[in-house]
């Protein structure tokens, strides 16, 4: 699952880096930016999330992208002669608490949904509900 979410990763940055002229823009405004933000690059990385178990490493990485991406949108801050960078907390208060995690796990929760709701001859409906037969073997394998 991780090698296939760094992909998904992998080709977000390279649709941020297509748009980024669009997000370092001064003739749009910063909720332009995160429109575009959310309907560009966001659904490249979120690409059949609906089905991934996430790791909190597998999260970390989504956080940094996305606080990445909110940063370069909104520039840096001016406080009494000084600039610095957004915090963290900020952009969590920026993203009114919902970051690109909590929209991946609301995709799973609406997926489990539908899949309830199909019918049961359908196949992520039988995978959903098979269980496994047979026991694993107990102990540690044996080195050759």
């Amino acid at each position: 699952m991780s090698e296939e979410i760094k992909r998904r990763i992998m080709a977000a940055n390279r649709a941020y880096f297509e748009n980024i002229k669009l997000l370092k823009s001064k003739l749009l405004s910063k909720t332009t930016k995160m429109k575009l933000y959310r309907t560009l690059i966001r659904p490249v990385v979120c690409y059949g999330a609906e089905t991934w178990t996430l790791s909190k490493a597998d999260s970390n990485r989504f956080k940094i992208f996305e606080r990445k991406i909110i940063r370069k949108i909104y520039g840096v801050v001016n406080e009494e002669g000084r600039w610095r960078i957004w915090s963290n907390n900020e952009i969590e208060w920026i993203l009114e608490n919902k970051n690109i995690v909590k929209f991946i796990k609301s995709g799973t929760i609406r997926w489990l949904g539908h899949v309830e709701r199909i019918y049961e001859e359908k196949i992520p409906k039988r995978v959903m509900l098979a269980r496994m037969e047979g026991t694993r073997r107990q102990g540690r394998p044996r080195s050759k």
